[in-house]
């Protein structure tokens, strides 16, 4: 764990002391000292979680209702799966899941899509967890600490898989991505079913043209969990990439509820001159992007 004193804290998660000491209480990061002027030991999990509630703020979600969300989030959320590797979002008042593209209200149990991304700026757009959007009202919650708190964050000798992801992430968001790729191998040598690792892995040695290395991580995702739609379908976007049309549609066939696989496949049956099999596609497209 690395130590910070409250000020630090404040400036790193844009958060009041009295909000960080409330966070703490409601047991969603390690207990703090009362003391102002003691540092307390936090480890780069609770670092991000505090950045996240101080990005997760808004005209439409007081600090309160993100608070009171959160623990019902950390109540009922995957077991063994940290609050800061979760992708929170938020939707109007709303916190929600995003996994696979798709978003989870957990209080409710509600789950839609929202896929309103311009799809024809590349051929195959190959996908990270977790996946991102810019797209208004959803306010997406990447948490970028700046190099000299990463690096104090890399002196420590006792980070998880989870923190190795965490930082993967970090890196990538500051265009360092041979730092990105050395931490999530790191996060897969501390667990070898970190799914999340692999695919960000596999992204990052897919867009440098690295196919067979990209393509062994997926497989080794699909090994754990075969159903996993993200890495069918960034499969299914290396495939394409490479003229490999076949393969690219059993596993974008693989990815159903994601619209650009549907877009993607539409495009392939198009270039082959099934009208019908495209527009069925294009069809499911905007079905999915509009549920």
């Amino acid at each position: 764990m690395t130590t910070f004193d409250i000020r630090e804290l404040e400036r790193i998660s844009g958060l009041t002391e009295r909000q960080i000491h409330s966070v703490a209480r409601r047991g969603l990061i390690c207990p703090l000292k009362k003391q102002h002027d003691q540092s307390d030991p936090l480890s780069f999990q609770d670092i991000i979680t505090l950045r996240k509630i101080g990005q997760l703020i808004s005209a439409h979600c007081s600090f309160s209702s993100v608070l009171r969300q959160l623990c019902d989030i950390q109540t009922k959320k995957v077991p063994d799966q940290p609050l800061s590797a979760l992708n929170v979002t938020t939707i109007g008042p709303y916190l929600v899941i995003r996994v696979e593209g798709v978003f989870q209200h957990i209080t409710s149990g509600q789950t839609f899509l929202n896929f309103d991304m311009d799809h024809e700026k590349e051929r195959s757009n190959v996908l990270q967890f977790p996946l991102h959007s810019d797209t208004p009202p959803t306010h997406s919650f990447a948490a970028t600490l700046s190099e000299s708190e990463l690096e104090r964050i890399l002196d420590s000798d006792e980070l998880t898989s989870d923190d190795w992801f965490n930082l993967g992430i970090q890196f990538e968001a500051l265009n360092e991505n041979v730092r990105a790729r050395s931490a999530y191998r790191n996060a897969i040598g501390l667990d070898e079913d970190n799914i999340d690792a692999y695919i960000n892995l596999g992204r990052l040695l897919q867009l440098d043209d690295k196919f067979r290395d990209a393509k062994k991580l997926y497989e080794k995702v699909l090994q754990l969990r075969p159903e996993n739609e993200l890495a069918n379908y960034n499969l299914g976007t290396l495939f394409d990439m490479l003229d490999e049309f076949d393969l690219a549609v059993r596993y974008y066939q693989r990815a159903p509820n994601m619209a650009m696989a549907h877009h993607n496949l539409a495009r392939i049956y198009d270039q082959l001159g099934n009208e019908v099999k495209a527009a069925r596609h294009l069809s499911i497209k905007h079905e999915l992007e509009h549920e």
